[in-house]
């Protein structure tokens, strides 16, 4: 692809027009800053989406853990 002008920059994510898994909104906002690891982030929305994808699982897995230990505190009452 072609390098992005620095001075006039795209308004969404500057690899969107080269990118295979670029969406709508890619081409609308520049994308937050994800922690992949140690000294490791990326600003994709496909990264953002993992993300909330894998809060909103490790929010589930809590939420059955605290009834499954509220149940079994309830169990040895």
């Amino acid at each position: 692809g072609t390098p992005v002008d620095m001075l006039n920059p795209p308004e969404g994510c500057p690899f969107a027009p080269r990118c295979e898994y670029a969406m709508k909104i890619c081409l609308q906002k520049m994308p937050p800053y994800v922690e992949l690891g140690e000294n490791h982030r990326a600003a994709c929305w496909l990264r953002v989406q993992e993300q909330m994808a894998k809060e909103k699982s490790g929010q589930a897995d809590a939420k059955a853990g605290s009834q499954t230990e509220n149940k079994e505190a309830g169990d040895h009452e």
